[in-house]
């Protein structure tokens, strides 16, 4: 019967014949999971027995993970999409009086900037909460506790 489900594509043609069958139509609209049940019958293994089913159910993403994964699933479950400022940033104006900041858990931190927009390397510095750094293509940076 499922065979012919699906060679039979047209809705028109696929009712007439399950009511040839004498399948009841009420289980054609509804697609859950009893309705399908009720369709098809209990599972059964090729030997004819019935298959049991389980009580056990695989556990939810959050519970099932675990460490950085975790943490990040709870960080995103909370709407923090950055948890560990690994994002790359874009620069501000970068003056002395006004530099660009870069959040740190430290009291320092280690930045790449990519200087020109067709560069193909970073330029990597260390940034320290004490003082603006300036890079070689002109900007300063200041790191700030996050």
């Amino acid at each position: 019967m499922a065979q012919l489900l699906r060679l039979v594509s047209h809705p028109v043609t696929t009712r007439s014949l399950l009511k040839s069958c004498n399948v009841l139509p009420a289980v054609l609209g509804n697609t859950s999971y009893e309705s399908r049940r009720q369709f098809f019958g209990k599972l059964r293994r090729v030997d004819g027995t019935d298959v049991k089913e389980s009580e056990i159910r695989l556990p939810d993403e959050i519970e099932h993970a675990t460490g950085l994964e975790k943490l990040l699933l709870l960080a995103e479950e909370k709407g923090i999409d950055d948890p560990f400022c690994s994002k790359p940033r874009h620069r501000g104006p970068g003056t002395k009086e006004q530099p660009n900041l870069v959040p740190s858990f430290e009291d320092k931190r280690l930045i790449g900037c990519l200087c020109e927009e067709d560069a193909t390397h970073l330029n990597y510095m260390w940034v320290h909460m004490s003082e603006p750094k300036r890079c070689e293509c002109g900007y300063y940076f200041k790191a700030v506790a996050a």
